[in-house]
């Protein structure tokens, strides 16, 4: 029960619920089931309960995770489902939008953004200072917004809190000139450091949620997930690809 509980807790963001979810089952059954959910789960809320595509399965949404249990919440399933008769993922989409929900509700005044007046994309990266590729692409910022892509991002201090780059983020989140004190410190020069109230701890439980590995990872507008550096001109191609799909 101990690891089930912290697959769950490590999914899991206490905030407002998701404003896409979707409320399929009739309000009896979903009281019958969270109920059911509390027996094994006392401290968890999620955010969305609805039919999954497989019968006798509910889709559970937690944060930017999803899973599947049995209507008595004895049975979890954390899992892709297959629609094998023409090969769709059901279960990608619905990952797609919980994470968009969950950076919708984190908010652009926990985030440094760069970006063009008019973005025409938008996407969102969790970033190391310290990252060898994290430094390249921000070194292409002005690239980036150039061909119209604005970024938003969060930080992801591989070495952990209480690292020198957990600090460094932090300073840079509490300069006066963020984006300033942000492309210094990517570019390697000492900025002076500072304490202030900060959002570095909520981005780097939200890496742990989403399950993260490595920086720099980047979300994109519709949600998908990719942990790879991306040159301005291949990102473009790729978002524009996503966008004709």
């Amino acid at each position: 029960m101990k690891i089930l509980s912290s697959i769950f807790i490590a999914g899991f963001l206490s905030v407002a619920p998701l404003s896409q979810a979707e409320e399929a089952l009739p309000q009896a059954d979903k009281a019958e089931f969270t109920r059911n959910l509390q027996q094994y789960f006392p401290q968890i809320k999620p955010d969305s309960v609805s039919y999954s595509p497989v019968s006798g399965l509910y889709e559970v949404i937690v944060g930017p995770r999803v899973y599947y249990l049995s209507r008595d919440a004895r049975y979890l399933v954390t899992a892709n489902i297959i629609d094998l008769k023409d090969g769709a993922n059901l279960t990608k989409p619905r990952m797609q939008m919980a994470r968009r929900d969950v950076l919708e509700r984190m908010g652009e005044g926990k985030m440094i953004i760069f970006s063009p007046a008019k973005p025409q994309y938008l996407i969102s990266a969790f970033t190391d200072i310290d990252c060898g590729y994290c430094r390249k692409m921000h070194s292409q910022i002005k690239e980036y917004n150039k061909l119209g892509i604005g970024i938003r991002y969060m930080f992801y201090p591989r070495a952990g809190m209480g690292s020198e780059s957990y600090k460094t983020a932090i300073s840079v989140w509490c300069n006066q000139d963020r984006k300033k004190a942000f492309t210094d410190a990517k570019a390697g020069r000492k900025i002076e450091s500072k304490s202030c109230d900060n959002p570095i701890t909520e981005h780097m439980k939200l890496v742990q949620q989403m399950g993260l590995r490595g920086t720099p990872a980047l979300v994109l507008p519709s949600g998908e997930l990719v942990e790879s550096y991306i040159p301005p001109a291949e990102l473009l191609k790729l978002l524009r690809s996503r966008e004709s799909q």
